[in-house]
């Protein structure tokens, strides 16, 4: 999750609590409603049911614009030395 930056987003947060979710459940809903494979990890197994209790509800139309609006030109929030390959190379 970002090295912990989704979880403390502000309108991650904001869209959660209308629907009772945390923001990492509302990003990890935001992929599956677009079609793609959300993979995430934890290391508290009590994030383990979290993490997959995203199928309960759907965000609005508007919901998923205001968190594409969060895309960053450089497409990444953390990119540590040596974890993510060159794929532009």
């Amino acid at each position: 999750m970002a090295d912990g930056a989704v979880p403390r987003d502000p309108v991650l947060q904001q869209i959660g609590a209308k629907y009772g979710k945390s923001a990492a459940q509302v990003a990890l809903r935001w992929l599956i409603q677009q079609g793609f494979v959300a993979l995430s990890k934890t290391a508290k197994p009590e994030r383990v049911a979290e993490n997959v209790a995203i199928f309960d509800f759907a965000l609005s139309a508007d919901d998923m614009v205001a968190i594409g609006k969060l895309s960053r030109p450089d497409g990444r929030l953390v990119s540590p030395p040596g974890l993510a390959p060159q794929w532009d190379a």
